[in-house]
């Protein structure tokens, strides 16, 4: 062999070694960027309470899965958010209530109404009605400091939500999103800063 051919022989395997190397790399950089972490971004989305107790029944019978029960069961010290998944999800339920509901006396308690709606949910599903129970009654009593009323339609009650412990404005706090149809839609006894309250909370009341 001429050293004119080995020359040639060992430049075209140089070349050949070269564009294999460089195949490899392009390959290497291939996966790199297929298989890089990436963030996504996901809808909003917020979770029920660990320590909720949930509402399953429109029944007034005090049974487990009933507001009255789970009213109790916060009472007891067993809960501190009360929850509503009633039939069908997103279904409006109407609670139709036979006697007055137990007074909330624990503190730091949420009712949360907006839960029957799922995940992101806005609109009021669920009625407190308390036609059947005559006059001078109370949708919800509230005797415990710090808690909070959200996402309910309460009807047919004397006063839709009373707060009957003396207790400062800022301990008691009933969400905008409330729909009260009742002869006096929040009642504050015994507080000497109600007027306050009132004005604090532009609440709808049809």
């Amino acid at each position: 062999m001429t050293f004119s051919s080995w020359l040639r022989n060992c430049k075209c395997s140089i070349e050949r070694r070269w564009a294999l190397y460089q195949a490899l790399r392009r390959k290497t950089i291939s996966r790199r960027v297929v298989t890089r972490p990436r963030l996504e971004v996901l809808e909003d989305r917020w979770l029920l309470s660990a320590n909720a107790v949930m509402v399953t029944s429109i029944a007034d019978d005090g049974s487990a899965g009933t507001l009255r029960y789970a009213i109790n069961q916060v009472n007891a010290g067993n809960y501190n958010e009360i929850d509503f998944s009633i039939g069908t999800p997103h279904s409006a339920q109407t609670i139709n209530l036979t006697n007055p509901l137990p007074a909330l006396t624990a503190s730091g308690v949420y009712i949360n109404g907006l839960t029957q709606g799922g995940s992101g949910n806005t609109t009021r599903l669920i009625e407190l009605n308390g036609t059947n129970i005559g006059t001078s009654s109370d949708g919800l009593l509230l005797q415990g400091s710090n808690c909070t009323v959200s996402g309910l339609i309460i009807e047919g009650f004397s006063n839709g939500i009373e707060m009957a412990r003396a207790i400062s404005y800022r301990a008691t706090v009933v969400m905008a999103c409330l729909s009260i149809v009742a002869a006096a839609a929040i009642r504050c006894r015994a507080v000497s800063s109600a007027r306050t309250l009132l004005a604090q909370l532009p609440w709808p009341t049809t």
